[in-house]
């Protein structure tokens, strides 16, 4: 495994692939997205090229500090399943 991750300042397509199979059809949530999507900064981790997981960072004005959230990762690869909590783990790290 090569980890890296990049983040952006807008949703990235592969960071909702990855919400929508986790929190929508693997959890059965139904409203994943929000107004916060388009005002945080979103964090993808990638094994060399494959997006396997994402979470966002959000500035609370009223409370004055962030709040990182919305942590999923993939199960693309199946080796991911045995370290999921350590990939969310270094998903956080870069934040």
């Amino acid at each position: 495994m090569k980890i890296k991750f990049k983040s952006f300042a807008y949703l990235p397509e592969e960071s909702k692939k990855i919400r929508t199979d986790v929190f929508v059809f693997e959890q059965g949530f139904i409203d994943e997205f929000d107004e916060n999507d388009d005002k945080s900064i979103h964090v993808l981790m990638y094994d060399g090229e494959a997006a396997i997981g994402t979470c966002r960072i959000v500035y609370s004005d009223e409370h004055k500090s962030i709040a990182i959230g919305r942590f999923a990762v993939s199960d693309i690869l199946p080796p991911l399943k045995e370290v999921g909590a350590s990939c969310s783990r270094s998903l956080v790290a870069p934040a």
